[in-house]
């Protein structure tokens, strides 16, 4: 898998940004490499690095409490 691309937005722009990479990555997260439904409300989430605030992608809201999990324990 390809390293994503790294972005940094303000707030007032993250819907539309979810969008456009909700677009870029085929509608589906890298990963479980299944199909993100943004009609679910809360079911996409940004995934980004806490300490520059930059987005590396979207993911399933349960796929990121999942690596989230993982990467703090």
């Amino acid at each position: 898998m390809t390293q994503p691309a790294i972005y940094k937005i303000p707030r007032s722009q993250q819907r539309t940004f979810l969008l456009k990479l909700h677009k870029e990555q085929g509608g589906i997260c890298p990963l479980c490499d299944k199909r993100i439904d943004l009609a679910e409300k809360g079911a996409a989430v940004m995934d980004h690095c806490h300490e520059s605030g930059q987005v590396r992608g979207i993911l399933h809201r349960s796929c990121k409490d999942r690596k989230s999990t993982r990467l703090n324990s």
